[in-house]
């Protein structure tokens, strides 16, 4: 194929200096030939790099975001589990509300920093 070097980049003119420049910003005949256009399976090829990293990272985010939400969780029911264990009048209602309160803020919190990477990421 005309203009195509052996790493399948396709080669267009593009000026380099204002004298190369014609009518209309087009590049004048005999303009060096110096910016690559990609080839359909060049940059088919891009394309999939790019949707694996962004897939990659969307799941990275989304075990992360389960990992946190799982240990809130952990976390809250077991001081719920530990105070109705406990035989403490004074400690027991505490210990339940913190877990109640550890469990909901975990999550909530969970979802406000996976909410702001996707955002970061432009998911969103």
């Amino acid at each position: 194929m005309e203009g195509e070097s052996m790493t399948g980049v396709e080669r267009r003119p593009v000026p380099r200096a204002a004298g190369d420049v014609g009518p209309f910003g087009l590049p004048r005949e005999g303009a060096l030939w110096t910016a690559p256009l990609l080839t359909p399976e060049a940059r088919a090829a891009e394309l999939e790099r790019a949707h694996r990293e962004a897939t990659g990272e969307r799941r990275r985010d989304l075990l992360t975001a389960a990992v946190e939400g799982l240990v809130s969780l952990g976390v809250g029911l077991y001081l719920m589990g530990w105070s109705l264990h406990s035989t403490d009048p004074r400690l027991a209602p505490v210990a339940f509300l913190s877990g109640v309160l550890v469990g909901n803020a975990g999550l909530l919190a969970t979802l406000v920093r996976a909410h702001e990477r996707a955002v970061r990421r432009g998911d969103l």
